[in-house]
């Protein structure tokens, strides 16, 4: 970035396309390490409800493409249709809920890893409540409208489907622009007659930033546990750790009196 006289434009764009590329992409990547290492369930589900929305709004533009509404739904992917974009919203949420159900089963699936390792014990854990069937109240317990028998990430899967059926499409329109921007038809030709794998993963562009938030924010709000906290303990000074023990024995005896 020199700042050279005529050309502070063009500089001052492709600063901004840079540091909007990297806000993206580690956004991305340490959204995905995250949720891989708080159960592959996390992952695999956004991931797999845009793979099904894409083959939903495929099926349903095939089946009623232009049948019922005439308008072209994007200049910018010809090929899509309205019937084919409210299709899959229709069908990804619920795909999601019954599917969430069946993927939930696996305890390889739903357990955390805590750490990286290369051959470790086969995975084992107390099952999480989200994963528990339960009656669940709307909207709440308190103001009950109606009650289901499910899984809370039944419910969750239910929203990333509305996610994956309304955001994920805009960053297959944001690669679309991109690629009509610099006049190329694919990003690459490793996997022939779809052009390269960002081409095949261009939806899951805002999928798994949206996931990551709405489960950092949702579903686990704090991202310590009691080994987390206990690793924390450890390593503080010995003065820190009488400290800590000290107020943490308060606050039993405090616990303790109350009740």
């Amino acid at each position: 970035l020199s700042l050279r006289t005529g050309l502070y434009k063009y500089q001052i764009g492709n600063f901004v396309w840079t540091v909007a590329i990297l806000c993206l992409t580690v956004m991305q990547v340490r959204g995905a390490v995250y949720l891989i290492f708080e159960g592959i369930f996390w992952f695999a589900i956004p991931c797999a409800l845009v793979v099904a929305n894409d083959s939903f709004a495929y099926i349903s533009g095939m089946c009623c493409g232009k049948r019922f509404v005439r308008a072209p739904f994007l200049s910018l992917s010809p090929n899509k249709t309205w019937e084919g974009f409210i299709g899959a919203f229709l069908i990804t949420p619920v795909f999601g809920w019954f599917f969430s159900d069946l993927f939930s089963r696996s305890t390889w699936l739903v357990c955390p890893q805590p750490e990286l390792l290369l051959l470790g014990d086969p995975l084992d854990c107390k099952i999480d409540e989200v994963f528990v069937p339960q009656i669940i109240h709307f909207p709440n317990q308190e103001f009950s409208l109606f009650a289901l028998y499910a899984k809370k990430c039944q419910i969750h899967a239910f929203i990333f489907g509305i996610f994956a059926s309304i955001v994920a499409p805009f960053g297959g329109f944001l690669a679309s622009a991109i690629k009509r921007a610099y006049n190329i038809k694919d990003f690459d030709s490793f996997i022939p007659g779809h052009g390269g794998v960002m081409d095949r993963m261009d939806c899951q562009f805002l999928m798994l930033l949206c996931a990551y938030v709405h489960y950092s924010t949702f579903i686990r709000p704090y991202d310590l546990n009691v080994d987390q906290i206990l690793r924390v303990i450890r390593g503080m000074p010995e003065d820190d750790q009488h400290h800590v023990m000290h107020r943490l024995a308060g606050l039993l005896n405090a616990t303790v009196t109350a009740t």
